[in-house]
């Protein structure tokens, strides 16, 4: 007679050896897929803030008057260069692609030029533009980190016209600042979240007539005046921005 161990142990070696012979014969399970690498989302540089920089370059002129001084009447044409440096402050918004804004600027420059009478060359004229100011509107497209733009607006120089006789030192000075307009554009480049370089050219337009009284109590009066003014620079800014950059999101 067979005891009940012996048959309960033959019984779990079958069921073992079915069991072993159906994992074998199944197929081994498919490795898990590698995980996936997704490139982070770009990033969206915003234009809408205020700023404060800085520029300098070169600037260039055609500028003419015609004295009479009671004595003479002749016309003059000057034509003086010089550096340009200065400071800018500004607000803009931007919507979509459009950045509109408003800019103040300071420049100093020595635009200035000595010329002397045809008629007597004892005499000496002066022409010279040392300060610049302006207030512009500014609209521009913009492309991510880059935009361009333009610009115009009211301008004002301060313009000293002055004449000499050497021979007497009969002299006449007038210097007042002068109401004009201007217009501009130029590129702006976004090196780091709020540092803005970039370049621009602006064109400047002033008139200067005017009269008054020289050392002696003599009468001269400037008039059929023109001021025609270029400049180049290069600028840097700083951006306080209100949004960005910031991460796109799918």
């Amino acid at each position: 007679m067979i005891s009940k161990p012996l048959v309960f142990a033959a019984l779990l070696a079958a069921v073992s050896g079915s069991a072993m012979a159906a994992d074998l014969g199944r197929p081994a399970p498919a490795p898990a897929p590698a995980p996936v690498y997704k490139a982070p989302p770009p990033m969206i540089y915003s234009w809408t803030g205020c700023y404060l920089g800085g520029h300098v370059g070169g600037v260039w002129s055609n500028d003419s008057y015609t004295l009479d001084n009671g004595a003479f009447v002749e016309s003059f044409s000057f034509n003086p260069n010089s550096w340009i440096g200065g400071g800018q402050l500004g607000c803009q918004m931007q919507a979509s692609s459009f950045v509109f804004g408003v800019e103040g600027t300071w420049s100093g420059t020595d635009l200035k030029q000595t010329n002397k009478s045809v008629v007597d060359p004892l005499r000496n004229r002066t022409f010279k533009l040392d300060e610049i100011a302006t207030v512009t509107g500014r609209l521009g497209v913009a492309f991510d980190r880059w935009m361009i733009y333009g610009k115009g607006g009211w301008a004002d120089g301060r313009i000293d016209t002055f004449a000499l006789n050497t021979a007497t030192n009969v002299s006449i000075d007038l210097n007042a600042w002068q109401s004009g307009w201007t217009v501009g554009g130029g590129i702006e480049w976004m090196m780091w979240q709020n540092l803005v370089l970039g370049a621009e050219f602006n064109y400047y337009s002033f008139k200067f007539d005017r009269s008054g009284l020289d050392n002696v109590g003599g009468t001269s009066r400037f008039f059929n005046t023109n001021a025609n003014v270029y400049s180049a620079m290069v600028r840097a800014s700083w951006l306080f921005n209100w949004g960005g950059p910031v991460t796109a999101r799918y």
